[in-house]
Order: C-alpha cells, then sequence, then structure tokens
C-alpha cells in the first residue's frame, strides 16, 4: 500500500524524475537497457519493455531491474588479470633477451611502470650484511639518492621492504591510507614512499623471494586500492622467482668472461632459464583458458612419444616439446569470453579462433630460440592434405616438427 500509485522511480532506483531508458521506450516503442550504480555501489541493470494497445501504440512500460554487482566485479577481475598476465609475457620475453643483470632488472621495472595501472617498481637486494635498491622505476617522482641508502641501517626498520626482507615474508598493504599500521610507519620515512605523492592512497606489494642464493624483495605500488588479489600475487611471485634466475645466471656469465671453468655449469643454468620462460608461457595461456588446462602438457607428452617412436634426435625431439608445450600462446590475443564459451562457436567466433598459430608466430618470431619454435607453432594446424590452416600447406611444405 506504501507503493501502490506512485511513480516507480520514486521507490526504485529513487530518482528525481524518469529512467532515460524509460523515456527511450516511449519515444521508439522498443526495448531499452540502462545500467545505473546505487549509493552502496550495487550495479543494476534496466530493462524496460513497451506495452502496446489494441491500436498498436504505447500503452504503459515494464521495468526489470537485475543486480549484476557479481557479474561486473567478475568481468573486472578478468579484465584485470588479463592485463596482468600480458604484463608478466612481456616480462618474459625481456629475461629471454636481456643482455646483462643491469638490463634485465632495468627493462622488467620500467615494463611494470609503463601503461599499466602499477605507478612503482623496485628492486631490493642483499649482499652480505648490506640491503640495497638496485632499481627503481617511479617514472613520475624522483627518488635522488636512494641507491646509496644502506637499508640495513636500524632507522630504515620501518620500510615494508625491508621488513619483508628481515621476517622473509611478502607484505601486501590493500590500503595505505586507511591502515593504521604502515600508515604510520611509512610517514617516518615519508621521502620513500611512493604512496606519499599521491596522499598514501592505493596499495603495495612487497614480493620476497630467495632462490639461486638471490636474496631480495620485489616492490610494486598502485594508487588503486586492493589491487592484489591472490592471483596477482602467484603471479608476480613467479616473475620474482624468474628475475632471481636470470640474476643468478648473468652472474655467472659475468664470472664466465674471466674463467672458462663455469661454462658447463652456465649452459645448464641457461637452459634452466629457457626452460623457466616455456613453462611460464604455457601456465599464462592455460590460466586464460581454463577448458583446456593441462592441454599443452599432454600434447607436448604425446608429440615427444611419437617422435621417440620415429627414432628422432633428441635434438629434435626437444625442439618439439618446447614448441608443445606453448603451442597455443597464440590464445593469450583470443577474447576471454570466446576461449570460455560453453556453447557452440558461431563460424566468425571459430574464424577467429583459427587466428592463433599466426598470433604465436608473432609473439615468438624475434625470441632467438635454439629451435624453430615460432615456425612450429604457425604450422601445428596445417594438414598434409592441403586443408589445415592458416596457410593451406601440404605434405613436404611442413615441418617435420609441426607434423
Amino acid at each position: 500500500k506504501d507503493i501502490i500509485g506512485k511513480p516507480y522511480w520514486q521507490v526504485f532506483p529513487k530518482l528525481n524524475a524518469p529512467m532515460s531508458s524509460c523515456s527511450e521506450t516511449i519515444h521508439t516503442q522498443k526495448e531499452a537497457i540502462e545500467e545505473f550504480v546505487l549509493e552502496d555501489c550495487r550495479i543494476f541493470q534496466s530493462r524496460t519493455y513497451p506495452v502496446m494497445d489494441s491500436e498498436g501504440r504505447y500503452s504503459n512500460g515494464i521495468h526489470v531491474f537485475e543486480d549484476i554487482t557479481q557479474r561486473v566485479q567478475k568481468e573486472q577481475k578478468i579484465k584485470e588479470l588479463n592485463k596482468t598476465l600480458e604484463l608478466i609475457r612481456r616480462c618474459n620475453e625481456i629475461l629471454v633477451r636481456a643482455e646483462s643483470k643491469n638490463a634485465l632488472i632495468k627493462e622488467i621495472c620500467d615494463e611494470i611502470t609503463i601503461n599499466t595501472s602499477y605507478e612503482y617498481a623496485a628492486l631490493f637486494l642483499k649482499t652480505g650484511n648490506s640491503t640495497k635498491c638496485i632499481y627503481f622505476s617511479f617514472p613520475k617522482f624522483s627518488m635522488d639518492g636512494i641507491y646509496d641508502i644502506d637499508f640495513s641501517d636500524k632507522k630504515y626498520k620501518v620500510c615494508p621492504m625491508v621488513v619483508g626482507m628481515e621476517s622473509q615474508k611478502t607484505i601486501v598493504i590493500d590500503d595505505i591510507k586507511n591502515d593504521a599500521f604502515w600508515n604510520e610507519k611509512l610517514m617516518q620515512h615519508k621521502e620513500l614512499c611512493p604512496a606519499y605523492p599521491f596522499g598514501m592512497e592505493g596499495s603495495m606489494l612487497c614480493q620476497y623471494f630467495n632462490l639461486k642464493e638471490i636474496e631480495g624483495v620485489f616492490g610494486i605500488y598502485s594508487k588503486k586500492r586492493a589491487l592484489f588479489d591472490n592471483s596477482k600475487l602467484a603471479l608476480f611471485k613467479e616473475l620474482a622467482e624468474d628475475m632471481a634466475y636470470g640474476i643468478h645466471f648473468h652472474a655467472i656469465q659475468e664470472k664466465l668472461k674471466e674463467t672458462t671453468t663455469l661454462q658447463e655449469s652456465s649452459l645448464v643454468m641457461l637452459k634452466k632459464s629457457f626452460n623457466g620462460t616455456i613453462q611460464a608461457l604455457s601456465k599464462m595461456t592455460e590460466l586464460r583458458d581454463p577448458y583446456t588446462s593441462g592441454h599443452q602438457h599432454r600434447v607436448a607428452k604425446l608429440s615427444v612419444a611419437i617422435a621417440k617412436e620415429l627414432g628422432l634426435t633428441p635434438n629434435i625431439i626437444e625442439g618439439i616439446e618446447l614448441a608443445a608445450t606453448v603451442h597455443d600462446i597464440g590464445k593469450i590475443e583470443i577474447p576471454s569470453e570466446i576461449l570460455t564459451k560453453p556453447t557452440k562457436l558461431s563460424t566468425l567466433e571459430y574464424e577467429i579462433i583459427k587466428n592463433h598459430p599466426q598470433s604465436g608466430y608473432e609473439i615468438l618470431k624475434e625470441i632467438e630460440f635454439s629451435h624453430p619454435i615460432a615456425k612450429i607453432i604457425l604450422q601445428h594446424h596445417e594438414k598434409v592434405d592441403g586443408s589445415g590452416y592458416p596457410n593451406g600447406l601440404r605434405g613436404e611444405e611442413i615441418l617435420l616438427e609441426a607434423k
């Protein structure tokens, strides 16, 4: 009785006038869709349907309101995860091509802060009893003198990067401004706090790692709050460990310039670093496409078994295994709504799917592998009778490894 007779917009969503979609329906006599956000941050979708009288004229309208908050949040989370996956992919390319330890650290930190959600990236390493900032990337602000600081000094014990190093734990601050403990501590050294120029807004990750005698903390800051969920933490943990492998590898390379006694160890480390990158690329693809999780791994095992049965050389078999492990890397460029679609694909969607061999080739073609990985991936959907894609190759035109 309290709502009958009232205009709908005074009841829900409590506006001062009818919704624009309502007016649109009256004008066009067609269904109209509109989204709106309530004061409690819930997101609704309104669908307005016209009801016509016997003479085909607009009589009244029916509004159907649907709470789409969770759906929108999931979509936003997927988009954010996809952006992070793409960032990790670019960082993995840097790991492969970097010519020195300093270049590796600098290029990865800079990559994280360029055109992404992250304003700051820094790497702190522990050497003996000293903790030093090896490199920071903070394009919008200067942090002169940071490289000269020994963070093992007691006066810096409140810095979360130092706390992470000393406690050997990863520290996540979801909301610096409203975190009483960390806000108070960071204000003591605001000249070193990346959140200070942004009014202490945002979140921070201090990712601790200790691998191959490389101990450090990888710090990332964003002015967005609560940005580091479990998915991102797993990805950045893997990236930090990959960096440790890369730093260790380049340390060995530098020693090799002075002596040749470490040559065998260097080659083993290079192979581990290379294989680690391949595995990271494989995981990145499968994270975006849960319906085929494990598919690349199974294809690799089957391909190796066939290659062994054919009596191929160990070198060729190694190339086949590596290519098979990342043969679907091109799916990174396919929209997630197509990859995870539970129903049959349309003709257009299938054509988009068929682009993934070419996309995989474009991603890997500039990386110098010891095997024709990019070409194998390009040809893995070709068929000996010429009915495959993307180039309709026949018979001997197709690489043995791709077959």
